[in-house]
């Protein structure tokens, strides 16, 4: 490896001795020299330095109190002593504090093969940890946007161990469940024992049709909770299978659409309002004219089907608005007032016209304009 070596050490002829024999060894390090602890941190705001050399004993600030303050300030980078004061106790001290390796000063330096050998390993490890770290940080940031995605979303995952029947749950399926983590541990028992009864039998029927036919599981079921409360989840789920063929294990996500499926209740109510009620209901585009939305009732008025009105304008029906200047001054005079009744003439698609009572009304809903009119053919009156 090509690596960026810093030497601490306040005697000059001794660092330049360790330099020179480290370069023999290792001609491939690059090698920074500094004199004090002091220097050191101050070298490394602005070097990159995968391993430093120290003396032990040195002015100001030594060693141990250098090895000591990089490690407050968060630095791992791998720390070996050089140092001629060698003794048990200090490389005790010297370990307990974070150094990577500890050599003395022997005569002639014959050890320095030994010391590039630390150097090397030394950043190999560094360099494997610092990896493995960020592999633990970006997993767990992935954890907990997947997380903070489930709560938003309200959707969780599970997946059961056949062989073993061991059920996991996200955390998310918890919080649906109604249930806490801590003390309740989720069986298939249990998911079956918390449904609804009129539920159960489908569940089940769909379970084993994902389990000996392969077939992904796909549907909605209610749950009650402990507190009585019911909630409607749609979940997903495929078995994975051994080399022979035997199913060990299934998993899946599951979402709460309680909500979703009251509004779609409520949508699907109200559009059974709109279409028995025996009045023309229109819904259009302030600026151009064109229908938004009808109700069955002024396709069987007009002659036309549902389609076919939704691609037309009011001025197409409208014989009082035959041109779009018509049309702009109306709607002018419409969302100045807010609500204004008026009688007009329908064209059917036949060609035949009828007379209308028009209650229309001006509206923002979000950031769109609306204009809603309900029409009464009053050929009666």
């Amino acid at each position: 490896m090509d690596l960026n070596v810093l030497i601490v050490d306040d005697e000059p002829f001794i660092s330049d001795l360790i330099a020179r024999r480290i370069r023999k060894e290792a001609p491939h390090f690059s090698i920074a020299v500094v004199e004090s602890g002091t220097e050191c941190l101050e070298y490394l705001n602005s070097n990159h330095v995968d391993c430093i050399l120290s003396d032990y004993q040195m002015p100001g600030m030594d060693g141990m109190e250098l090895l000591v303050a990089l490690r407050l300030r968060g630095d791992t980078i791998p720390f070996i002593f050089i140092t001629a004061q060698g003794n048990e106790e200090l490389a005790r001290e010297a370990f307990k504090n974070g150094a990577y390796d500890y050599f003395t000063k022997e005569s002639g330096f014959a050890h320095f093969a030994r010391i590039t050998n630390s150097v090397e390993q030394g950043v190999r490890r560094h360099k494997a940890e610092i990896s493995k770290l960020k592999t633990e940080d970006a997993l767990r940031r992935s954890e907990e946007r997947m997380f903070k995605a489930q709560r938003m979303a309200h959707v969780g995952n599970w997946e059961l161990d056949i062989q073993n029947n061991r059920l996991y749950w996200s955390d998310e399926i918890y919080r649906i469940y109604g249930r806490d983590p801590e003390s309740f541990v989720p069986t298939f028992e249990a998911v079956g024992k918390a449904m609804h009864p009129d539920d159960l039998e489908p569940f089940l029927d769909a379970v084993k049709a994902m389990v000996a036919r392969r077939i992904p599981l796909d549907m909605d079921y209610r749950l009650i909770r402990p507190d009585g409360t019911v909630r409607t989840v749609h979940t997903l789920g495929e078995a994975t299978y051994d080399q022979e063929g035997r199913p060990v294990s299934e998993a899946g996500t599951l979402q709460d659409v309680t909500e979703r499926k009251r509004t779609e209740e409520s949508l699907r109510l109200f559009r059974e309002l709109l279409d028995r009620t025996n009045d023309a209901i229109f819904v259009n585009d302030p600026r151009t004219g064109l229908f938004i939305t009808i109700n069955d009732k002024a396709c069987e008025n007009l002659g036309y089907c549902r389609d076919e009105l939704l691609s037309m304008r009011v001025m197409d029906i409208e014989a009082n608005f035959p041109e779009q200047s018509e049309w702009d001054a109306h709607v002018h005079e419409v969302k100045s007032k807010g609500h204004l009744i008026l009688n007009g003439t329908h064209r059917r698609a036949d060609g035949t016209v009828f007379p209308v009572e028009v209650n229309v009304t001006y509206m923002n809903l979000g950031d769109k304009d609306y204009m809603v009119a309900v029409a009464r053919d009053i050929s009666g009156r």
